[in-house]
């Protein structure tokens, strides 16, 4: 499930953007001023930054730019700002979108979508890994005719793997890209989770699907 950064001063527009990405089952945290979201972004990885333009202690523009210097992911500025002059400047620090306030709801999250598909580079509504059948869309698991019982959780870690098969994925990864970032959980609960999935995987303690690589992570060959 895709990890999503909101940076907005105004609580009752942040709120409002909140609830449409939580709506949508996204891993969300919000920061409202400049500094909170340099920390944010030096402490964890997102796959979608969504950035207001007027901050208080960093403009928005300063933190994309800033943000250029070591990440590549998506950037969707959102703003009352339309001028001409404010959108080049905002695409010439890194912007890969630029929505401007108020917004239709549906417009955002087209643009959301949109960014994260071209950012992931995977469009499947479904896959299918030996007699393991995964429906991204209505998050359900078939196993042969069976439908598998997954907490969110498991299916967002099941997902994650099949968006990045055969690479290989450290639990520190996992941590940082699947849960919230104000969890308290550690590594710990990243073993835990990745058992019980591999059991509903394979309860028969056939070959696993997610093979762990020793003293480095997991990865699912395909």
């Amino acid at each position: 499930m895709p990890k999503i950064l909101v940076v907005e001063d105004d609580a009752s527009m942040a709120k409002i953007v909140l609830d449409l990405l939580q709506l949508e089952r996204y891993q969300v945290d919000h920061a409202s001023t400049g500094q909170q979201a340099e920390d944010y972004l030096n402490s964890f990885a997102y796959d979608l930054l969504i950035l207001d333009r007027q901050l208080p202690g960093a403009s928005g523009v300063e933190i994309c730019r800033n943000y250029r210097k070591s990440a590549n992911g998506p950037v969707l500025m959102l703003t009352a700002m339309d001028a001409v002059v404010d959108k080049v400047e905002a695409l010439s620090a890194g912007a890969d979108d630029y929505l401007t306030k108020p917004f239709d709801a549906r417009e955002l999250m087209a643009r959301v979508k949109a960014l994260l598909r071209r950012a992931s580079n995977f469009n499947e509504e479904s896959a299918q890994i030996k007699d393991i059948t995964i429906h991204f869309s209505s998050r359900i698991v078939n196993k042969a005719d069976k439908e598998l019982s997954l907490t969110p959780k498991e299916f967002d870690l099941l997902e994650y793997f099949i968006k990045h098969k055969n690479q290989v994925i450290s639990p520190d990864t996992l941590l940082k890209k699947l849960w919230h970032s104000d969890s308290d959980a550690s590594p710990h609960a990243v073993y835990t989770c990745m058992n019980r999935l591999r059991k509903n995987l394979n309860p028969e303690d056939k070959e696993a699907i997610i093979k762990t690589v020793r003293g480095v992570g997991y990865r699912l060959d395909a």
